[in-house]
């Protein structure tokens, strides 16, 4: 593999197939397999590659590797690709997964903590869009300069079946279950 490709693959990340391309998909779910998960300093370029060759002479169908970067660290692991959201969530429970990754909103779909997340909706194109999570009630209020109870007045939904098509235009939405409630989404 090409030392400047590596690096770019470190910094941005990426999910690779058997022929270490980059895989197009921008739908479905990313699922870590357990036992898979590998951390490297990002320094430490030949051990990435290293494992990166390992992995690849074991990938099956729907596997790829998937490279990112977070607190300093450079993350590989063998992830499986579900186009259903359960069927991610419970091989991710079952692999003891922290959390999924939803390929179409570009963000994690925790399934053992509780999160905050903000969803812009648009009544006109009815598109629904992720925003950003929160961890905290404290970091969601100081994010929006709004306290929590005026949160829950005007601008919560509390379950999924709520009527979605009857918000305004432009409404934010923050769910305050785990994240597989990102099912407002219709995935």
């Amino acid at each position: 593999m090409k030392k400047d490709l590596l690096i770019n693959y470190i910094e941005n990340g990426a999910s690779l197939d058997k022929d270490l391309q980059p895989i197009t998909k921008n739908n479905g779910f990313m699922c870590s397999l357990l036992g898979y998960e590998k951390t490297y300093k990002p320094e430490q370029t030949e051990e990435i590659e290293k494992t990166i060759i390992e992995y690849q002479k074991i990938l099956k169908y729907n596997q790829f590797i998937g490279i990112w970067k977070n607190d300093d660290l450079v993350y590989i692991d063998i992830s499986k690709h579900y186009t259903n959201k359960q069927d991610a969530i419970k091989n991710g429970i079952k692999n003891k997964q922290l959390a999924i990754y939803d390929l179409k909103n570009n963000c994690d779909i925790y399934l053992t903590k509780k999160v905050y997340i903000i969803y812009k909706y648009n009544k006109i194109t009815q598109d629904i869009r992720y925003l950003q999570e929160f961890t905290s009630v404290k970091d969601l209020e100081k994010a929006t300069n709004k306290d929590y109870k005026t949160l829950a007045t005007n601008y919560m939904i509390k379950n999924i079946d709520s009527p979605i098509k009857e918000l305004l235009q432009d409404k934010y939405i923050i769910v305050t279950e785990n994240a597989y409630i990102c099912d407002l989404i219709g995935d």
